[in-house]
């Protein structure tokens, strides 16, 4: 609790609550220890019987190179900063907060990517070194999972690459967004290789 004293006309003390839960959340996405590359909003995700909640997906690059994934439920990042006496609200933020994933990318060994075509939306799954899968991050249709991939590259670089390479070997050239989501998608899974 943070005691304000408004001074206008007369003075009026009141009391107000910090929004210390939704600077958390935001500290969770946007801090000065990491560099964000890559952030989108409303990527959905799916755990177990539930239907998908959408949230913010962020790939931040730490300043000793660790790269991490993160995401947390829309509801959780625009939470008002006042207190829910409700039980019924407290319960759903647990859950909530249950759901929120955080990612060491260096555990995560291979990316299967599900999408029909340009037009529908894509789903990433994520697979650790022990062969758990994390819940699948579902994007919207476009080129959202092509600018993830790809800023995802870029953080792995100097150290490590996705194999099959985005964007083909020395010699390739350039690829138009069709060509690229043919050759990479048919491969169906991407596997995080050490150079």
């Amino acid at each position: 609790l943070l005691q304000i004293t408004r001074r206008g006309s007369s003075i009026v003390n009141s009391t107000e609550h910090t929004p210390l839960s939704r600077d958390f959340v935001y500290s969770l996405h946007h801090n000065f220890k990491s560099c964000l590359l890559y952030g989108k909003n409303n990527v959905g995700v799916a755990n177990g019987e539930h239907p998908a909640v959408k949230g913010y997906l962020s790939l931040h690059k730490s300043y000793e190179g660790v790269l991490s994934l993160r995401w947390t439920p829309n509801q959780l990042m625009h939470a008002s900063s006042q207190p829910s006496s409700a039980t019924g609200k407290e319960s759903e933020q647990q859950w909530l907060w249950k759901q929120a994933l955080s990612i060491d990318m260096e555990d995560i060994i291979y990316i299967h990517l599900h999408q029909r075509d340009e037009s529908s939306p894509s789903t990433l799954t994520l697979v650790n070194c022990d062969g758990v899968q994390c819940p699948p991050l579902q994007m919207t249709a476009g080129q959202h999972s092509l600018v993830f991939l790809t800023s995802l590259e870029a953080g792995l670089a100097p150290t490590h690459r996705l194999d099959p390479p985005l964007w083909g070997g020395p010699g390739k050239g350039a690829l138009t967004h069709h060509q690229l989501l043919s050759e990479f998608f048919h491969a169906t899974k991407a596997r995080i290789a050490s150079k």
